[in-house]
């Protein structure tokens, strides 16, 4: 069954100017963000136009193109300082950075890459937090991912990052808020739209759909521009992509793939903009909660694919795991107590002695650790301060 959240969504509608990768690569790299503008560039370089489905790419292209963009500063400027000034340096942010940036991969994969190097930097703020101080140690193969100390103890942090499934869908809305503000994807600017998907989309078919619109951008836009009513289906080994113009103003594209287990469908439709200066987008995975019975097997499985056994063996007894967890909207409604008998029931069935669950709201918001008993008495964790360490009001 396809499903939108009636979730609505307004951005500001922009386009670049053609030289727009040059401008952003001219702009100055300082201050404590440095470390994140730096590789923002790198990413331009290497991705060039598509890189614009970033929503990093985008805050710092507009800056640099002459308007007021402060959301940059504000999602990583405190992080920065704070990891700075608690580690003596900016090696926090450079290392997650280096080890999740630097591997050649789909632009798609990147947006998930940015939210790895988040969940580090919240995971040790948290720690942080607790008056544990972070500790060099190289990014070497089964190292852990930080090393912190405090009153003569010292402790491995490995840390995992898990996104909800409707952050797929967020970040193809982001895409499509960018890809508009390039001259060869104008005809977007039209249109405001909304995603409905399957509960079950994943990454693959988001992937795909991206792909496939790409390859035949030009062959979408001339049919959309060109009524009456009209469908068109484009060949494709990832999957059955389609488009239809429902009248000479609106029309959809609809992907539907099949993979080992499951029939994945995503539909993207495009109606006339209400406002020639913003975009108003619906979905992204928001729905009442079905209740903890049913859930929570679901986010055993999900936590389960995250930690497999063997990235497991060489975690240590004494190793602190931090498992990241970006919340849909439906787990808000998860009591503390009932979160923290399923936290400490599933690290018990893994063998992890220390577990915290550090939870993240769809605003981008820390909510307080959740810990197993030995987590909580012997290393005296807390969570003092919600550590917001990305951007905060995107859906992903």
């Amino acid at each position: 069954m396809l499903t939108d959240d009636d979730s609505l969504y307004v951005w500001e509608r922009h386009g670049l100017p053609e030289d727009w990768q040059a401008r952003l690569r001219a702009t100055e790299v300082s201050g404590a963000i440095a470390p994140v503008t730096a590789a923002v560039h790198k990413l331009v370089e290497r991705y060039g136009d598509l890189s614009v489905i970033l929503w990093q790419v985008q805050e710092l292209a507009l800056a640099a193109c002459g308007h007021d963009r402060p959301r940059f500063c504000a999602a990583y400027g405190d992080v920065c300082t704070r990891l700075a000034e608690a580690a003596g340096g900016d090696w926090p942010i450079s290392l997650a950075l280096a080890e999740h940036l630097s591997v050649a991969d789909h632009i798609t994969q990147v947006q998930k890459r940015f939210l790895a190097c988040e969940g580090e930097w919240r995971a040790l703020l948290s720690l942080v937090d607790s008056g544990w101080s972070p500790v060099f140690q190289a990014r070497t193969s089964g190292a852990a991912d930080w090393v912190v100390q405090r009153g003569g103890r010292t402790l491995a942090v490995e840390v995992k990052t898990k996104m909800a499934l409707a952050t797929a869908a967020g970040r193809l809305t982001r895409a499509f808020i960018g890809l508009p503000m390039l001259p060869q994807f104008a005809f977007l600017r039209s249109f405001d739209y909304t995603w409905y998907t399957t509960d079950n989309l994943n990454d693959a078919t988001a992937l795909a759909f991206l792909q496939l619109f790409l390859e035949h951008a030009n062959e979408i836009g001339t049919l959309a521009a060109t009524p009456p009513a009209k469908s068109a289906h484009f060949p494709s080994d990832l999957g059955r992509f389609r488009f239809s113009q429902r009248d000479e103003h609106s029309f959809w594209l609809e992907l539907a793939r099949r993979d080992a287990d499951a029939l994945r469908t995503i539909r993207f439709e495009a109606a006339p903009a209400v406002a020639a200066d913003h975009v108003f987008t619906g979905g992204g995975g928001a729905r009442i909660s079905e209740g903890l019975e049913k859930e929570l097997p679901e986010v055993r499985k999900a936590f389960d694919r995250l930690v497999r056994a063997k990235q497991l063996r060489h975690v240590r007894a004494e190793t602190l795991l931090v498992l990241v967890w970006h919340m849909p909207f439906h787990a808000l409604s998860y009591s503390d107590d009932e979160l923290t008998t399923f936290w400490r029931g599933w690290c018990e069935g893994h063998g992890v002695v220390y577990g915290a669950l550090l939870r993240v709201t769809p605003g981008g918001n820390s909510l307080p650790m959740l810990l197993t008993s030995a987590a909580a008495h012997d290393l005296e964790l807390t969570s003092s301060r919600a550590s917001g360490a990305a951007e905060v009001s995107h859906p992903t």
